[in-house]
């Protein structure tokens, strides 16, 4: 238990302040424990932060599995909408997307190559589940015939280009830009003379 209650306060304070602003004492004191404590579960607070890292990670990866299923009778442009809203609930408005965000943006120096493999991987992982979508989108005619990689990355640049917006706007605000986002993306790709 208290492992995990010092990766769920080291989270809060990576995404915060940053890897190099986070010390042991900070996370000991969230936690409520003496910092040699601490060594107990994790041997360094480079080992604490690549635990997160690496269950974030998964952590998406198995919401996405997840989701795919509950909605594999939902429309082409239903999956998609859903897919695209929970990227932008998990990383938006989340503990977890703080920290990622964090991470992606502002890597710590002694983690950027592992941070920029594991980001690679994960992308590797999510675009064979979202390739799957498009090619089947493709398939009935509702989203242009373009190519894979053109769909993958503007998916991507489109759902990145919100993370901001968390930032600056109040919730009801926020609806109404990724409605309007999601209105012009789906038109964009959409097949207007199939669907």
């Amino acid at each position: 238990m208290t492992a995990d209650k010092i990766k769920q306060v080291a989270m809060v304070l990576f995404g915060r302040n940053g890897y190099e602003e986070t010390s042991l004492v900070d996370i000991a004191t969230g936690v409520g424990i003496k910092k040699p404590s601490i060594y107990n579960h994790f041997p360094s607070k480079e080992a604490i932060f690549t635990a997160i890292l690496n269950e974030v990670l998964d952590r998406q990866l198995d919401r996405l599995e997840t989701l795919m299923s509950d909605i594999a009778d939902f429309s082409v442009e239903e999956k998609l909408r859903h897919i695209f809203q929970q990227f932008c609930e998990v990383f938006g408005t989340t503990q977890e997307g703080l920290f990622w965000k964090r991470a992606i943006f502002f890597p710590p120096e002694p983690f950027k190559e592992e941070i920029k493999v594991k980001f690679m991987n994960f992308e590797n992982k999510t675009d064979k589940l979202l390739g799957v979508l498009f090619e089947e989108g493709i398939s009935q005619q509702k989203i242009r015939k373009l190519n894979l990689n053109i769909l993958l990355a503007s998916f991507y640049c489109f759902v990145d280009g919100l993370f901001v917006e968390h930032h600056y706007y109040e919730p009801e605000e926020l609806k109404f830009r990724m409605e309007a986002s999601w209105q012009v993306y789906w038109s964009g790709i959409q097949n207007h003379e199939g669907g």
